[in-house]
């Protein structure tokens, strides 16, 4: 999905050491997207936080930490009802929760793997 995390997601993977470079970045003071590109924190650009996309941040958690977040309809024939699913180590853990959106399903799973397995 090439749709950017959400200002509190940017935050909390500034806090888990993501360094990327990304395409878009947050003003940490007003948390708008700015199209700035290859700003990366380790830089001294403290004044940002890098705004990945969905994508970017589902290929990060698998390279750097072997967590796979994958997205799928909650129940068959029930519209707009999304759940995430989270792999690491053999051990798959899937959300009871339903989201409105693949986009939230997403931002969930990425939130449940920063809190809890990192």
């Amino acid at each position: 999905m090439n749709t950017p995390v959400n200002f509190e997601i940017a935050k909390l993977l500034k806090a888990k050491g993501f360094d990327e470079i990304t395409n878009y970045n947050y003003s940490e003071v007003y948390g708008y997207i700015e199209n700035i590109n290859a700003l990366k924190h380790s830089d001294g650009n403290n004044r940002f936080v890098s705004a990945p996309t969905i994508s970017e941040v589902v290929m990060w958690l698998y390279e750097k930490y072997g967590i796979w977040i994958s997205v799928q309809p909650n129940e068959p024939y029930v519209d707009n009802d999304w759940c995430f699913t989270i792999f690491k180590d053999f051990v798959k853990n899937t959300s009871l929760e339903g989201y409105d959106s693949q986009t939230e399903a997403y931002e969930a799973g990425i939130i449940y793997a920063l809190n809890n397995l990192i």
